[in-house]
């Protein structure tokens, strides 16, 4: 998301639309970004392309929470932009300038992870981290979110995350896993011990439209375009999770926030 770029700008208003809705429910809301500031971290990227049009205002940071991954563009510059001034910034101080985070209700466990400081990898603690707090909470569904994906059926992948994460997988401990890196938006059919996979990378980086058949594990692919581009250029968009103790809905949304896909989810 973070290009700055005009329909990136469109992805912010129309979340803040369901930010404000929530606040006027008494609702919590929580706003992550799930990494890659153009071209390179740089502190003047952060101001003029992420933290400018970021749809949570500086007065607002105490009720509510924002945070944000890192992503491989994010470390181009060292990683400096992101630890120490993004992090540092008064709505995103609840990371504490750490890059993996965990939130928790009474039913769900969110696991952020830094794939980006060992590109496509984990740098330790964190896949003994992610063990240990699904070990403690096994009695919870769990989430991972994270900027790189654990598989594709567009590109190459390195088996980093999986690998390193098995020992939760093969317990059956990581049910859904929400991703962004790869520019569109995929769900995928289960494979890998991940239940339910969905890429969602296209926030704000234009990219043209994806017309050719379904590659074998995507069960869905956003295919909808910019109309009047030629050649067609792909819509960005974003999603809203709505947790209601043991279930979850999750809308898909267009730059646009209208709707062109949800599910429904029960965990434990």
């Amino acid at each position: 998301w973070g290009t700055g770029v005009p329909r990136a700008q469109d992805v912010a208003r129309a979340a803040r639309r369901f930010i404000e809705e929530a606040v006027s429910q008494r609702r919590d809301v929580h706003v992550i970004h799930l990494g890659d500031v153009y071209y390179a971290g740089f502190k003047h990227e952060y101001d003029e392309r992420f933290l400018k049009y970021w749809p949570v205002d500086k007065d607002e940071a105490d009720k509510i929470p924002s945070y944000a991954l890192n992503g491989n563009h994010d470390m181009y510059s060292g990683g400096e932009g992101y630890f120490d001034y993004l992090l540092n910034e008064r709505r995103f101080r609840r990371q504490q300038q750490c890059s993996f985070f965990g939130l928790e209700n009474s039913h769900w466990q969110i696991l952020a992870l830094d794939t980006a400081y060992k590109e496509g990898g984990l740098q330790p603690p964190q896949a003994q981290w992610v063990l240990d707090k699904r070990n403690a909470a096994a009695h919870k569904s769990g989430i991972l979110l994270s900027h790189h994906q654990p598989f594709s059926a567009f590109r190459e992948t390195t088996p980093d995350l999986l690998s390193e994460l098995r020992p939760a997988l093969e317990k059956n401990l990581i049910p859904a896993w929400w991703w962004g890196h790869e520019h569109r938006c995929a769900f995928y059919a289960p494979q890998a011990g991940v239940p339910i996979g969905r890429c969602i990378g296209h926030g704000g980086v234009p990219v043209l439209a994806d017309n050719n058949p379904l590659p074998a594990g995507v069960t869905y692919l956003y295919r909808d375009f910019v109309a009047g581009t030629d050649p067609q250029f792909a819509r960005f968009g974003f999603a809203v999770m709505d947790f209601n103790e043991e279930n979850l809905h999750v809308q898909y949304l267009g730059e646009n926030g209208r709707p062109h896909q949800q599910e429904d989810i029960t965990g434990a």
